[in-house]
């Protein structure tokens, strides 16, 4: 199948997708406000199926008018809860690629086994735990960082370690699992029978394919990502989406942004979920073999 094929069925999947998750938000909040008015002059919707196909249908056309918020939040909402995940992606891919290399080419060292211990037990650590941890000894002890806020680089760094910390060691594992699989193929075999020096072998000829199984984890991890994110936006009081699904979901007249939106909490929620299972299926398909050739 062409990409640009499989990159229509894969947008036209995520619309479907989108619109179910508002109209099952819709469904939850159109039937828990018939129990009746939760401030003074709310009116009761009515009961029927027509009618709950209505607010459905007024819901979702309000989304994209819901983007409009007051002086540039959601722009700055977006832009840093997107550096927060894309930078934690980053890094814990720039801390375990090399450490799983090395790991699988290198399996009785001793150095490997301190690494194997030391990305197992940050895995272990809850993301909450972690940022809690990290701003003990870095923000209060030692003042090496700001406790809070997304005004400076240095802002950036420690909600990026803490985000990044859990994935180490799942992503190292897999590469290390899928470098040592690649190393036993005959292709490797004959690049090394040729001459090539070691680190040609595994930049040009292993790499490549060995990470596979590397993106393939992001998968079924992005929604536990996203969902970390927003637990490490909290703790750090970042200007992030969890600053406009706390007014979506708390709700209410009384709110910063007007009325109560749990329809848009959800759906930036799934948007970010399909956004990121989109670009990992695109990579995985950029990145193995068969389905690049296919192509």
């Amino acid at each position: 199948m062409k990409w640009y094929v499989y990159l229509g069925y894969r947008l036209l999947g995520m619309a479907l997708v989108l619109v179910a998750v508002v109209a099952v938000a819709a469904l939850i909040v159109f039937y828990s406000s018939l129990e009746g008015p939760h401030y003074p002059g709310a009116p009761v919707p009515p009961h029927g199926i027509l009618a709950l196909a209505r607010y459905i249908g007024q819901e979702e056309r309000a989304i994209p008018l819901d983007f409009n918020y007051p002086n540039g939040v959601f722009q700055t909402a977006v832009t840093s809860s997107l550096i927060l995940i894309f930078g934690s992606i980053f890094l814990a891919a720039l801390v375990a690629v090399p450490l799983g290399t090395y790991a699988a080419i290198h399996n009785r060292h001793w150095l490997r086994h301190v690494g194997t211990v030391g990305t197992l037990t940050a895995q272990g650590i809850p993301p909450y735990v972690m940022a809690v941890g990290l701003l003990f000894f870095f923000a209060t002890l030692w003042h090496w960082f700001p406790i809070s806020g997304w005004n400076s680089p240095a802002s950036v760094v420690l909600p990026t370690v803490a985000l990044a910390a859990g994935n180490v060691g799942y992503m190292a594992k897999f590469m290390q699992a899928g470098m040592t699989e690649v190393l036993q193929q005959h292709y490797i075999v004959h690049a090394r029978a040729r001459g090539l020096p070691e680190w040609a072998v595994l930049l040009r000829h292993a790499l490549r394919p060995s990470v596979v199984a590397t993106v393939t984890f992001f998968g079924p991890q992005a929604a536990m990502l996203v969902n970390n994110m927003l637990v490490i936006e909290l703790i750090f009081q970042i200007p992030g989406l969890t600053t406009m699904l706390g007014g979506g979901l708390s709700g209410g007249v009384g709110t910063p942004y007007g009325r109560s939106n749990t329809e848009l909490a959800f759906f930036l929620l799934a948007l970010m979920v399909l956004i990121l299972n989109l670009i990992i299926d695109l990579s995985y398909r950029y990145l193995n073999p068969m389905t690049a050739r296919q192509a």
